[in-house]
């Protein structure tokens, strides 16, 4: 059903419900028992919510409140679980990460019905702070034109290229503002356009 990572101490639990019926009924079912929320919202305070990585690892399980991801190759990704959602219900994607990295750039893609895959111009870069703080990073995916539609997945590049002994920790990525206590973090609010994208997008609109 979907890409999993399977630490050799962890504990995987699932459920599903076996319906017989006629297949008008079945249909019924499956509908009533769709997720509630189907934009992004994923927390990796204990677990990694059916995301797998790319050129990167993480620490292993348990996961206590954060991952951290060592970056210490070229091009790390986070791949995100497959999901269906409309693009205006999530038009900003909020990354509450901290970083310990030399490279000072992230990107993250989506992934639409009609457009399998990451498409190099499917993608916002921002910049991001390296000194281990953890920031609210609000990236406004609505700035470029290509995301609209049905959104499939994201995939979040944390740098564009890591180094030897460098890392991120990656609190949550959602469309939503995490609740951290006041005074507990710096916000820095991503408008997530570098010129070279927003010239791509005039000439799209």
């Amino acid at each position: 059903m979907r890409q999993e990572i399977l630490d050799h101490n962890i504990i995987y639990e699932f459920g599903y419900t076996l319906v017989l019926d006629t297949l008008a009924d079945i249909r019924k079912e499956a509908h009533k028992q769709r997720p509630k929320c189907d934009v992004p919202l994923y927390r990796f305070a204990r677990d990694r919510p059916h995301w797998w990585f790319l050129n990167a690892e993480d620490t292993g399980y348990p996961i206590n409140g954060h991952l951290r991801l060592k970056v210490e190759k070229n091009d790390p990704q986070m791949y995100g679980p497959e999901g269906h959602w409309d693009a205006k219900d999530a038009p900003v994607i909020y990354i509450r990460a901290a970083y310990r990295t030399t490279n000072k750039l992230a990107e993250i893609y989506w992934e639409t019905a009609d457009r399998p895959g990451f498409p190099p111009e499917q993608k916002i870069r921002f910049p991001i702070e390296s000194d281990g703080t953890f920031r609210t990073y609000e990236v406004d995916l609505s700035r470029s034109s290509l995301y609209q539609g049905k959104i499939r997945r994201l995939r979040f590049d944390p740098v564009e290229t890591g180094g030897v002994g460098e890392f991120v920790d990656v609190e949550s990525i959602a469309f939503q503002k995490n609740n951290a206590p006041a005074g507990t973090e710096e916000k820095g609010r991503v408008e997530g356009v570098v010129p070279e994208l927003k010239r791509k997008d005039s000439v799209g609109k």
